[in-house]
């Protein structure tokens, strides 16, 4: 079902431009750790004016269909399952689902302000923080199931999405970029990792600066805790080539002020730092300043403040030396009072004493971008200081690899397919490292003659249903880029404009709309607990053929308690059907609250207690896994029994409680 046209079919990364926009109010942290105004001088407003990286050009504006899902960065307060796990979903949506995630920034907000606003049956929300849409085109059962699972984990996913909105997109992200840990207290880094689950394969650990050429490079070069005055002169020209060849450059605590020190290695200011045992921590309280021309930065994508977690290690900020920093440094985050107690010297905005700090290496945006965060490992303060702090290292991730990454280009094709026929499908690749090894796929049927080699062949399926086409490149370091195109046939039976479902009472309520109908019979509606397995509900009459906007309704009037899943089929009169996306569906029934089932997550066993309220036994119990197939399963004879699980991997799994003639709950159980 056509619900909007392919936008482009080249991937590529956006580079930062100088922004002319100038705001002329700074944010500062109160003790609660809210945010207050200030007015910020002239000079100021010089260096933001000719800062490069301190705000984004304005992000294009994408129109996303109904049915797309939203990763909610924004949620209050701050949490790893809310604030750091959704990286992980990210990775695994771009690199195991192959699925693009658009990182939705509103370029004119201001810190913690609203990205965009949506819709789903649970109500109309705003989105902060730099949140993640996958667009409808994308929703099939397995993304679905994976969506799932992370909620499980306290994820916030909200979806399907209730007609059609806007939101201002970054970046569309295909690739997950690999970071390179010094081996100099590399052990600092990785527990981000895994507070984001975000898997090893993403980064290598005990690496040096000779590492960074060839396969062992990756995208970003990450210095924690380190030493760079011990380095012979082999690895400090070994690092000067990477950043001048685009790598990207993350540091932390000591190591900056060492690093700026060295000759040809004063990358974000203009003659060094002054040594971290030459100036005092920050003033007390620990109480900055938000920079606000870079709330809309990437890296600033992250709620509220992340002041506390650096308040531990040899270096807690950053004290420019006499020659300052360069103009294009953007000081995202600093002292605003700062008085070096060691020399008594007050820094002031724009030379501030910096938290924070950011910009292309040596002023040029041709090389690396680099970036320094204080403090030793980002694990002080509350929790939301933390998650922030951590939050502001995987945004810069994101960013990194724009020399190093693939570039795909799909060419051109039909526009529209005949169903059955065959095409030559063919992609120009270049950048990372030869040789290319090729991944053909697509969503909604078709074939190819060879689904591992480009050019290929490829079959059509034989409805004119529209297909995801998508081509996954990996180069021979590893690096993964994949690009996608979305491919109507002729002779599409109707334009889907909506389809959602929602509870009301004891039913639910189906609806959805069409601008356009070709050759249309009927509509079925069809659902199923699991987004594999569906049944029929009800059948509605289409217009046969139709230019105006009509809506369409019906009930299901048997509604499963817990998760289900339902899905729009279209027939032709000719007996041709597609199918439209599958959406999400929670029910709370009369009966799901006379059975409880606990412990969850749980270990060995698990315990099902059917309450009184219901006075009929015989219900089955079963347990799913992601895959749909059965694992286990009891016939409940009592009102207490328990369900000796022990063989389970750990993982989530999708329960099903049914008896009587009808669904009495479904949902999910975690085993650990």
């Amino acid at each position: 079902m056509r619900i909007h046209s392919q936008i482009t079919n080249s991937i590529t990364m956006k580079k930062y431009t100088p922004s002319l926009k100038i705001n002329p109010e700074e944010f500062y942290c109160n003790h609660d750790g809210s945010i207050r105004l200030g007015v910020i001088s002239l000079i100021t407003l010089f260096t933001i004016v000719f800062s490069s990286l301190n705000s984004i050009s304005q992000n294009p504006t994408t129109t996303f269909p109904a049915g797309a899902y939203i990763i909610d960065m924004g949620q209050t307060p701050q949490s790893k399952a809310n604030g750091l796990k959704p990286y992980g979903l990210v990775y695994q949506l771009i690199i195991t689902a192959v699925v693009p995630v658009n990182w939705a920034i509103n370029s004119s907000k201001v810190k913690d302000g609203i990205d965009f606003t949506a819709s789903t049956s649970a109500g109309t929300k705003n989105y902060k923080g730099g949140s993640f849409v996958i667009s409808s085109d994308y929703i099939t059962a397995s993304v679905i199931t994976l969506i799932n699972t992370w909620k499980v984990k306290g994820v916030i996913v909200d979806g399907p999405t209730i007609g059609i909105f806007t939101a201002p997109v970054y970046k569309e992200l295909t690739t997950w970029p690999i970071a390179v840990l010094d081996a100099d207290n590399d052990g600092l880094i990785s527990p981000y990792y895994a507070n984001a689950e975000v898997p090893k394969a993403s980064y290598k650990l005990n690496a040096n600066p000779l590492m960074l050429s060839g396969c062992t490079g990756g995208d970003l070069y990450v210095l924690p805790h380190a030493d760079p005055d011990d380095w012979d002169t082999a690895w400090i020209t070994a690092l000067q080539n990477y950043i001048n060849n685009g790598g990207f450059l993350w540091a932390g605590c000591h190591a900056v002020s060492v690093l700026e020190n060295i000759p040809g290695c004063n990358f974000l200011s203009t003659g060094g730092l002054i040594a971290g045992d030459d100036h005092s921590n920050s003033t007390a309280n620990y109480l900055y300043t938000y920079n606000s021309s870079s709330a809309a930065n990437p890296i600033m994508q992250f709620i509220g403040t992340l002041d506390g977690s650096t308040t531990n290690g040899s270096e807690q900020i950053y004290v420019p030396g006499a020659a300052g920093w360069r103009s294009t440094t953007t000081q995202a985050v600093y002292d605003a009072n700062y008085i070096n107690t060691k020399t008594h010297l007050a820094y002031t905005f724009p030379q501030a004493a910096t938290i924070v700090a950011y910009g292309p290496a040596f002023g040029d945006i041709t090389k690396g971008t680099v970036m320094y965060e204080a403090g030793h490992d980002l694990t002080k303060g509350t929790i939301t200081e933390q998650v922030a702090a951590q939050r502001a290292y995987f945004n810069f991730v994101l960013m990194a690899g724009e020399q190093t990454q693939i570039t795909i280009s799909l060419a051109a094709l039909p526009g529209n397919y005949e169903p059955g026929e065959t095409y030559s499908l063919n992609a120009t690749v270049s950048g990372g490292t030869l040789p290319y090894t090729y991944k053909w796929s697509c969503d909604n049927g078709g074939t190819f003659t060879d689904e591992f080699i480009n050019p290929t062949n490829y079959t059509a399926p034989l409805t004119s249903i529209p297909v995801i086409i998508k081509l996954k490149v990996t180069d021979a370091c590893g690096r993964v880029n994949f690009a996608t195109l979305k491919w109507v046939g002729k002779f599409l039976p109707i334009e889907l404009l909506s389809f959602y479902a929602e509870p009301e009472n004891d039913f639910i309520n189906i609806s959805w709309s069409t601008a356009s109908e070709i050759n249309n019979d009927y509509f079925t509606i069809e659902k199923g607990i699991d987004a594999m397995n569906f049944e029929f509900v009800a059948n509605v009459d289409g217009a046969g053929n139709s230019n105006a906007l009509l809506n369409y309704s019906t009930s299901d009037n048997e509604p499963s308690s817990g998760v289900s899943y339902y899905r729009l089929k279209q027939t032709d009169f000719d007996g041709n059907f597609s199918y439209s996306n599958v959406i999400e569906v929670d029910f709370v029934g009369r009966l799901a609250d006379n059975v409880t089932i606990y412990p969850n997550p749980f270990y060995e066993s698990v315990n099902i207690r059917i309450n009184d309220a219901l006075q009929i036994y015989n219900y089955e119990f079963r347990i799913f896994n992601d895959l749909g197939e059965e694992v286990t399963s009891i016939i409940l004879t009592e009102s207490f029994t328990t369900l000796a699980a022990g063989e389970l991997f750990a993982g989530s799994y999708l329960y099903t409680i049914s008896g009587n003639g009808e669904m009495i709950q479904s949902g999910r159980l975690i085993s650990e």
